[in-house]
């Protein structure tokens, strides 16, 4: 079984990479339509890219835990099992006593017969594992980690996510730079020097 699913981590693994990639070509677009300020939008993203890492990261972690989980033991209680092997083992008994250019073909010897209980086994074993092993990374690494679940990347940036950020990230993405704080700074003071210049006057 190891040998049949040796190139389902390279799969699964590239699906779920392809699954956040247009992700994140989303998240990046709908920031570019929401915040059309470049120098904002970059230090949001520059934020955002730290959780947004994890949460890709979890998902291709369960991607990877799916497949060592299948990996471990052949075990199942998929009826599909027990029909798929029923099924292959009548038609090899069918093909044991099949009559080619009319004659009967030699029958199997016990070890013969054993290899191909063996063989049928795990072709039955490997047809219900198999589409397991697609679904539960389409249910659980893709579905639940990247698009439904709590932790899904599309629900990050959130109003819980703007009221949780401290103050200086908050002035780091939205706050004005230096020469227009000074600048700010110095309308201020100009102001309060004109009010108490009025004030005087009065």
């Amino acid at each position: 079984m190891n040998k049949q699913s040796s190139k389902w981590t390279e799969f699964a693994l590239g699906y779920v990479s392809n699954v956040i990639d247009i992700m994140h070509t989303f998240i990046l677009k709908v920031l570019l339509f929401i915040c059309p300020e470049e120098q904002i939008r970059d230090k949001l993203v520059n934020v955002l890219v730290d959780e947004l890492s994890k949460r890709y990261k979890e998902a291709m972690d369960q991607a990877q835990m799916i497949f060592d989980v299948e990996r471990m033991n052949l075990m199942t209680l998929d009826n599909k099992f027990h029909r798929n092997l029923s099924r292959t083992q009548s038609k090899s008994h069918r093909e044991q006593y099949e009559v080619v250019n009319g004659k009967t073909k030699s029958l199997m010897s016990n070890t013969q017969r054993t290899v191909r209980y063996i063989h049928d086994i795990l072709a039955a074993y490997y047809a219900v594992a198999s589409k397991r092993f697609v679904d539960n990374i389409c249910m659980q690494a893709t579905g639940y980690c990247l698009l439904t679940g709590p932790r899904m990347p599309l629900g990050l940036f959130s109003p819980q996510f703007v009221a949780d950020l401290a103050e200086d990230q908050l002035v780091y993405i939205a706050g004005e730079n230096a020469v227009l704080r000074r600048r700010h700074t110095q309308l201020k003071k100009g102001i309060q020097d004109l009010e108490t210049g009025r004030k005087i006057m009065m």
